[in-house]
């Protein structure tokens, strides 16, 4: 049976891909997570290590398209700008208002219209879709 630091050392290489305890211990089948969390629990260091491993393929990414930036890649400068300065480079189209707050706040209940009232609105949404949104008319 191995020890801790032994099997630490195996499952390394799994935390490195930035793998989960659970997805770690499952794909190498050395131990359960359990075993791994009561590690953990019992001694800080052992999850400042893990923790440490898993963010080192974040580290790396980042560090290569910071690299690709400075090499003057257009497209990694794009990204980058479309993911940390969306305010001005984003090119997602928000659905919704400022901090994720709907358009409209009110809505029709359709139900509550009489049936003539129902006719009307269908002839106006009709008549709108006609002039392809021209308000001017």
């Amino acid at each position: 049976m191995l020890n801790k630091t032994e099997t630490l050392g195996l499952l390394q290489p799994y935390f490195e891909r930035g793998w989960s305890i659970h997805k770690a211990c499952d794909r190498s089948g050395l131990c359960d997570d359990d075993t791994i969390l009561e590690w953990c629990k019992e001694d800080i260091e052992i999850r400042k290590k893990i923790v440490s491993w898993q963010n080192l393929i974040s580290e790396n990414s980042i560090d290569n398209w910071k690299a690709r930036v400075k090499d003057g890649d257009y497209q990694a400068s794009k990204d980058w700008l479309e993911r940390k300065e969306k305010d001005d480079f984003s090119l997602r189209n928000e659905l919704t208002g400022k901090g994720g707050e709907d358009l409209m706040k009110d809505t029709i209940d359709l139900d509550k219209l009489s049936p003539e009232k129902l006719e009307q609105f269908k002839n106006i949404l009709t008549e709108a879709e006609v002039s392809k949104g021209d308000l001017s008319k």
